[in-house]
């Protein structure tokens, strides 16, 4: 089996993949690369479809206590830092990041908040080239003045955290104070909204070309977390739109995977392939159709590893490893299958912007896992895989690539 080295060069210039390093155990994770964290319409989830302000209901005055436990250290929500998709918030993405709970009145960020963005989002984000926008919120209750005010302190203390970020000439202002986060019926809702929304441009990058997104996705992905173990929320959170994603790029790709399916296909096809991929289309076929008949015929467990941890250390400078499987030895059988999934921390850092790095890497892990797969070559530096047909039907990462980019064709 390979260990799992993937190429990346000192910085984004595109230089020749070098050879493979092999030892035994392990099972590697496919090519992904920074980009300008472009949000791929597909990352989009059920209810943050078009970016508009909420219906508000008449303001309801605080509950007995509310102000206290706001102003409380644990404050009144349980993550004070998350996802846009996981709280129905339609003015903002999926994937931009909401800074909540600020106490009553306050532009000051928590302790346990600050720690929280410094121990995943900080250096996610600051790490992008990407120009975002930081809008405050508040909740209804108080006057309308003071709240716009306090909006914009709130927004201004969050981007103090991203000096990288906030120097690239993203926005910096609070929303207009008609205009609330979420709706205001729960201590809960105004804890949400006393917030700040780390907004991500919905570009598409495509090549050299970059695109507005369309206010309404061409595709929902239904949000669905595999078990895992040592994976912090944002990993929950982006395993549980990439593993799902993953399965619809592997329906996709059956779909495409015939010959009279445009010249584009085609190109598609022996790009990833190899020149005799239209003789060879029903083990290409019959690749993705073992996977998908296989999908729940295991434990579907992901662990979160960091970059120093398992088999995720690499000593080469240029290369890093992304993601791996191993074999489990069976004590009263031969049979020797793959086990969990391990994603390494540079898995999920180079897919910060663009989740279907991530589900490409969850299709190359799982093409081992569940087919039996190899690794005889990568297929994004440069973006094909320059082997013959024979090789591509045993290589992990012609599934996952040639998945990815007829997937992304279609939305």
């Amino acid at each position: 089996m390979v260990r799992a080295h993937v190429h990346r060069p000192t910085r984004s210039h595109r230089v020749a993949t070098p050879s493979v390093a092999v030892r035994p155990g392990a099972h590697p994770g496919h090519v992904a690369r920074l980009g300008p964290a472009a949000v791929l319409g597909l990352q989009r989830l059920a209810g943050n479809r078009a970016v508009t302000p909420v219906v508000q209901r008449a303001c309801a005055p605080y509950e007995r206590g509310e102000k206290a436990r706001a102003a409380a250290p644990a404050g009144v929500l349980s993550a004070d830092v998350s996802l846009a998709g996981g709280h129905d918030i339609t003015s903002a993405g999926g994937d931009s990041v909401v800074v909540a709970d600020f106490p009553i009145g306050s532009a000051e960020l928590r302790p346990s908040t600050i720690a929280d963005l410094k121990r995943s989002w900080i250096g996610i984000l600051e790490r992008q080239p990407t120009v975002y926008e930081f809008v405050g919120y508040s909740d209804c209750v108080g006057e309308g003045g003071r709240n716009a005010g306090l909006r914009e302190r709130r927004a201004r203390a969050v981007a103090a955290l991203f000096p990288k970020t906030a120097a690239r000439g993203g926005r910096i202002h609070g929303a207009p104070v008609t205009e609330h986060a979420v709706d205001n019926a729960t201590p809960e809702d105004r804890a949400l909204n006393r917030s700040v929304v780390i907004q991500v441009p919905n570009v598409i990058e495509i090549g050299e070309i970059e695109v507005t997104e369309a206010e309404e996705p061409g595709v929902v992905i239904p949000r669905h977390e595999p078990d895992t173990t040592g994976c912090s929320r944002p990993e929950r959170e982006m395993l549980s739109v990439a593993w799902p994603a993953a399965k619809m790029m592997i329906n996709k790709a059956l779909e495409m995977a015939y010959g009279g399916k445009g010249s584009v296909n085609t190109y598609l096809l022996e790009r990833y392939f190899g020149p005799d991929w239209i003789t060879h289309v029903s083990d290409i076929r019959a690749g993705y159709q073992k996977i998908l008949a296989n999908w729940f015929d295991w434990n579907p467990k992901f662990e979160c590893l960091a970059q120093t941890a398992g088999r995720c250390p690499n000593a080469k400078p240029h290369m890093v490893t992304l993601a791996y499987v191993l074999k489990q030895r069976h004590v009263f059988s031969k049979s020797t299958p793959f086990g969990d999934v391990h994603v390494c921390r540079e898995g999920f850092l180079d897919s910060i912007g663009n989740l279907q790095l991530l589900s490409a890497t969850v299709l190359h892990e799982l093409s081992h896992r569940l087919d039996n797969t190899s690794d005889h070559a990568y297929c994004s530096d440069p973006p094909q895989c320059d082997i013959s047909t024979e090789k591509a039907i045993d290589n992990a990462d012609s599934y996952a690539q040639y998945a990815r980019t007829v997937f992304n064709a279609a939305i």
